[in-house]
């Protein structure tokens, strides 16, 4: 969602805001992990790991939590039930509700709601803001947003009522979407089935019977059958592709994000396996039994991951020898039928010696004609599908749009206008802080232990090279808060030259 302060009218009853006045902003923070009676604790402890692929609007623990000792030794607070957590870094933007007390690690900005807060409007805000949120970031090495910058975040603020309205109609409009998306997936997932009823049809006994089938071994229907290299090349900036299963999806080679090699290793490479036009490829190792048929000038060579298979031409299609191979992959089970351990491995003898269903020529090219006539059927309802599965997500952001413009739902005349509700949640923010302070007193103080820890500066005129940012804040005395870390950068970033290599940046003290 961008930043329509200045560019969209809000409804009469609304006020432009930011999220530092409806709400309580503070980081989180890391218990220290020499401790061990720091951990293991009953006091749930997230991360931004723990929202990796996290769908629920709720959360009550994550992978780790921390005993109260830990809480009191640390940067981390005890966040009360219905505090909205917004990742800030690593990456910006995940967003759940505490469903219970809960603390965090420092990568996250919460947001501490008085009772005249509404955590599920905000939640859906925030859902709709990651865009708005990385722009009030910074930093060099990655992307962090301070309690400073998210406090700053306009936000709009209906009255307490209308946003009840806005949160029902947008779960109730968002449950049709699911419901969409769900079918969606279905049909998908049976058009994968169906796509392998079709192969499986095409290889049938009665097929067999009917076109006077014979088994044969993959030896005998080709002139060659080997592997690619068993030895990692040194890959180049450009040069000849270098092919490896990542690379052979969806019966094509994806060129697009392989790796280079150059001429000379390629040269030397395809003395033993030389891909040529009309050559199928089989992934043997990992993923087993993707397949391609090798199309006509490109050059490239393979990784011992894929093997190649030269058909002989005058008894074996080249396209029914791959479909027939797919056909035998999808009707094994492949963890009790194919060797391997964790890292399954299709071995050359293997490939060798399976069997497939052979006919004359002509009949294998029919049999490739009707296979791949309802393979484009097939491919154009998936084409469907997924322009339909683009769609609910577009749907989803409209109506976010709409619900934080004031555009969603109708107004009412007869809502306490916003300027009330704003004045009611900073008397509620005042009266909190004071809870707080009060309780602050009260706390244990923190434990002493003999850990040593520098600053940065420290640090860096003790490394005999330069370091990276990650590796600096973890052995600094700023390990538990990243607000001092960056505050400590900051304040040295005349005295410390960046270095780039590759993707990572290293930090060094200027001589």
């Amino acid at each position: 969602m961008e930043n329509k302060e200045t560019t969209n009218n809000l409804p009469d009853s609304w006020i432009w805001t930011t999220l530092g006045e409806i709400g309580i902003v503070t980081s989180g923070g890391t218990p220290s992990s020499r401790q061990p009676d720091f951990w293991g604790g009953d006091i749930a402890w997230i991360t931004p790991a723990d929202l990796s692929n996290y769908k629920n609007k709720y959360i009550e623990q994550g992978k780790r939590s921390i005993t109260k000792v830990g809480l009191d030794n640390s940067s981390a607070k005890l966040l009360p039930k219905g505090t909205v957590l917004f990742s800030s870094r690593a990456p910006i933007g995940y967003t759940v509700i505490a469903k219970n007390e809960i603390a965090t690690n420092q990568g996250f900005k919460n947001l501490i709601l008085t009772k005249s807060g509404y955590p599920d409007y905000i939640y859906y805000f925030l859902l709709a803001s990651k865009q708005l949120a990385e722009s009030y970031a910074s930093g060099t090495t990655f992307l962090e947003l301070s309690a400073t910058k998210f406090s700053q975040i306009p936000f709009p603020l209906p009255p307490l009522v209308e946003q009840y309205r806005i949160v029902a109609k947008i779960e109730e409009l968002f449950s049709e979407l699911d419901k969409s998306q769900e079918n969606l997936l279905n049909a998908q997932k049976q058009l994968e089935i169906y796509r392998q009823v079709v192969l499986k049809d095409a290889f049938s006994d009665k097929k067999q019977i009917n076109n006077t089938f014979k088994f044969e071994k993959i030896e005998d229907l080709t002139t060659k059958i080997v592997d690619g290299t068993h030895h990692k090349p040194e890959y180049t900036n450009q040069g000849i592709y270098f092919i490896s299963v990542k690379d052979i999806k969806n019966r094509e080679i994806d060129f697009s994000n392989s790796k280079f090699i150059s001429e000379s290793a390629h040269e030397n490479l395809i003395k033993r396996c030389h891909p040529e036009k009309g050559d199928v490829l089989l992934t043997k190792s990992g993923t087993i039994g993707r397949l391609a048929i090798v199309p006509d000038n490109i050059k490239f060579s393979l990784f011992v991951s894929v093997a190649l298979l030269k058909p002989q031409n005058e008894v074996i299609y080249n396209k029914y020898l791959m479909y027939s191979i797919e056909n035998y992959i999808n009707n094994i089970d492949i963890k009790t039928e194919i060797k391997g351990g964790v890292l399954k491995n299709f071995h050359l003898e293997d490939i060798r010696e399976t069997k497939i269903p052979v006919c004359e020529i002509d009949m294998q090219k029919q049999i490739v004609q009707e296979i791949e006539y309802h393979f484009t059927l097939i491919d154009n309802l998936e084409k469907i599908i997924e322009e339909n599965l683009k769609r609910t997500e577009i749907f989803r952001q409209i109506i976010l749009q709409k619900a934080f413009s004031g555009n969603l739902v109708p107004q009412n005349e007869n809502d306490i206008h916003a300027n009330s509700l704003l004045q009611r949640i900073s008397d509620e923010k005042m009266f909190y802080q004071i809870q707080q302070k009060e309780i602050a007193k009260n706390k244990p103080r923190k434990l002493v232990f003999m850990e040593s820890k520098k600053t940065i500066k420290e640090i860096l005129e003790e490394a005999t090279e330069p370091m990276e940012a990650k590796d600096i804040w973890q052995k600094s005395v700023h390990k538990d808060d990243i607000e001092r870390f960056y505050e400590e950068l900051k304040q040295l970033s005349a005295n410390i030259e960046e270095i780039r290599e590759g993707k990572i940046s290293k930090l060094s003290l200027k001589k």
